[in-house]
């Protein structure tokens, strides 16, 4: 893959945060149940959590059959690995802190992991504990969902979308390959 996806100032950057937050990326916790309802309805075998941060998220999922789950977060020694491809992808609060000119590089690397559906968060709005400032060093950038959609839309089949307090979440399908005949 050519396309950068992200650059070390930045990961450094990630890697402080978590160091000094240990709580940095929790409130993505809230997505738990919905996920699990997905993976359980559509017999989902392989997870890939992509961002995962500490890796909260698979550990709080309530699941009716056995899941193989990979985490990869670039900032998280531990699970610096490449992914493989997966099933399901889940990216949550994840797509407002990557660099703007390397969005286009991560949806496409999502892209290519997911072999059924995706389930994807982004923020598009400030969160009231942070500031400006904090945010803008961070790299996040807020962008609106009509600034998202036609990524999301140009990569994947749109299955549902639903706005939420800090932005909205989508479920997505990868295309399906035409059948050669």
């Amino acid at each position: 893959m050519s396309e950068i996806l992200y650059s070390q100032k930045h990961i450094d950057f990630q890697k402080q945060v978590h160091k000094e937050c240990p709580a940095y990326g929790s409130a993505s916790l809230i997505f738990a149940p919905m996920v699990s309802e997905l993976c359980n309805a559509n017999s989902i075998n392989t997870l890939l959590d992509y961002g995962s941060g500490l890796g909260e998220v698979p550990q709080n999922l309530e699941l009716d059959h056995d899941m193989d789950v990979q985490l990869y977060d670039p900032a998280v020694e531990k699970f610096v690995d490449a992914p493989k491809a997966a099933e399901m992808v889940i990216c949550l609060d994840v797509l407002d802190a990557v660099e703007k000119d390397c969005i286009d590089g991560v949806l496409d690397d999502i892209k290519r992991l997911t072999t059924k559906m995706a389930f994807i968060s982004i923020n598009t709005v400030q969160p009231e504990s942070t500031s400006a400032n904090d945010d803008a060093k961070a790299g996040r950038d807020f962008q609106p969902l009509e600034w998202w959609l036609p990524k999301l839309m140009e990569r994947f089949e749109l299955h549902y979308l639903s706005r939420v307090t800090t932005g909205f979440v989508a479920v997505v399908k990868a295309f399906k390959e035409p059948s050669v005949q």
